[in-house]
């Protein structure tokens, strides 16, 4: 019987009554379906009867939540020395990852104005790789982008994350693996198929 931590567990919505929550959980969710009140003891002083909580399953790796693999909704049903909780609803497994074809063309990269003075260099998919304040810096990154990603993993790109980090995603947005420490460390990812040493 897995226990979620007070830490992963959080409120979503503020309301005055049937809170949602949140919870993640690095184990599946048949760990927590015998007794989801004990599981989610951690929270047993914000919870009432009535809120809503949606737990999700990660695939995880020391402290990197890398996928999401299972979702499901449970509802505080009563409250006393121990939270009573009940599933409701179906748990939605997510799919499998989809095998990722090597030696493929790289996506291709367009230049957008944004505003009066802002260009911004985008993947086809509609997601922003740079951001420049002059059309010629984002041409000049574009070409150089374009010349030096001849393969790769087929509509994979690079896209600057948060913390100066960067992430690979693919045509749709999805971040396929998330903060490389820099650009080339990404960018050797979608050559290779592999995290650079």
């Amino acid at each position: 019987m897995y226990r979620i931590p007070t830490g992963d567990i959080c409120m979503s919505e503020g309301m005055p009554f049937s809170q949602h929550y949140e919870a993640r959980i690095p184990v599946p969710l048949s760990e927590i379906e015998e007794d989801p009140g004990l599981a989610l003891h951690g929270a047993h002083g914000s919870m009432h009867p009535g809120d809503q909580v949606i737990v999700c399953s990660f695939e995880r790796v020391g402290n990197d939540w890398r996928r999401l693999k299972e979702v499901a909704t449970y509802r505080i049903v009563a409250k006393g020395k121990f939270l009573e909780a009940i599933r409701v609803g179906e748990t939605t497994t997510v799919p499998a990852a989809k095998p990722i074809p090597i030696g493929a063309p790289l996506v291709e990269l367009d230049i957008v104005t944004v505003g009066n003075n802002n260009f911004e260099v985008r993947d086809r998919a509609g997601n922003v790789i740079e951001q420049f304040g002059d059309r010629q810096q984002a041409e000049e990154f574009r070409k150089r982008e374009m010349d030096r990603g001849v393969t790769g993993i087929a509509g994979l790109a690079v896209k600057r994350a948060f913390g100066g980090k960067f992430n690979v995603i693919d045509s749709a947005g999805d971040v396929v693996v998330a903060d490389f420490p820099t650009k080339a460390a990404a960018e050797a990812y979608i050559v290779g198929g592999k995290v650079a040493a």
